[in-house]
């Protein structure tokens, strides 16, 4: 895992300040917010491939606190960084962000590593796992998404636990057709990859 890059530490930045915002609103009782983190930081963490300019989390309160929550997102203030590659760069919070728009495994909140859970923490911080974070790509299905599967592979991603785990959330995605060609096509595309190198 990637944590003490210039993009990662950007990250760990602005979930500092989300926790910051959550003690104004007070939340005081350990893990009474769970962020999961998807998208192209998750690619980040888990590769070191690429970074992003926006965070794509998953935010969930406890329900006796949604009230002390509104407006909490609009809050969260964006964090500059250094990208070796790209110069100054800038990471916002996307608030539009909905992991139920992509195909995603039933199990993937107990699937995910803890990356910050301090138990006298409110804000308990988590990374879906490579194998749900490649189920997710395949939604979209573009160029990047495809790229960050066969990423996913490099970074140790088995490819039996894909497919099954992701034939099972094929079974279940709402909106989302063609699944098990595109799992398959993905498969066989890495394996093209890595028999031309």
């Amino acid at each position: 895992m990637f944590t003490n890059t210039p993009f990662s530490n950007a990250i760990f930045t602005m979930f500092s300040n989300i926790k910051t915002q959550l003690d104004l609103r007070g939340f005081t009782a350990p893990g009474s917010c769970k962020a999961y983190i998807f998208g192209g930081c998750a690619m980040h963490l888990h590769t070191n491939t690429r970074i992003s300019n926006d965070l794509d989390s998953q935010l969930d309160f406890c329900r006796t606190k949604t009230q002390a929550a509104i407006g909490l997102i609009e809050s969260i203030s964006p964090v500059k960084f250094f990208d070796n590659k790209r110069g100054p760069s800038i990471l916002v919070y996307d608030a539009n962000f909905n992991p139920t728009l992509a195909p995603m495994h039933e199990d993937y909140e107990h699937n995910a590593l803890g990356i910050e859970v301090d138990n006298d923490s409110p804000l308990w911080v988590y990374l879906i796992s490579k194998c749900d974070l490649a189920i997710s790509k395949l939604g979209r299905f573009g160029d990047t998404d495809q790229t960050d599967i066969y990423a996913l592979f490099n970074a140790g991603l088995s490819i039996d636990e894909f497919r099954t785990k992701a034939m099972d959330a094929a079974d279940y995605a709402v909106g989302q057709s063609g699944l098990p060609s595109k799992i398959e096509y993905a498969i066989a595309m890495y394996k093209d990859i890595m028999e031309g190198i």
